[in-house]
């Protein structure tokens, strides 16, 4: 398994990225910001990030979201009541 933990923002949240260490098919947990600081470690870490996942809804976990997602195409997966707060 390859994992990260990416302390991001004046914040320092943290995000997560996790992938299997074959494949390197993985995902990101609670990009909340620095999409930047989060697509340089995939590309580091050689992950084909095909997912996006939320803990919860607050700015500080999904900020950086949309950018994540089209820069690496990746599928965003959360509760229902997230959703609509990501466009």
């Amino acid at each position: 398994m390859i994992f990260e933990q990416l302390s991001l923002g004046n914040m320092q949240n943290y995000c997560y990225l996790f992938a299997d260490s074959q494949s390197h098919e993985g995902f990101v947990v609670d990009p909340g910001f620095d999409h930047v600081k989060i697509m340089a470690a995939v590309k580091r870490l050689k992950i084909n990030l095909t997912r996006i996942i939320f803990t919860h809804h607050h700015f500080d976990h999904i900020n950086a979201a949309n950018s994540v997602k089209a820069q690496s195409g990746a599928e965003i997966i959360c509760h229902r009541e997230t959703a609509p707060l990501l466009h």
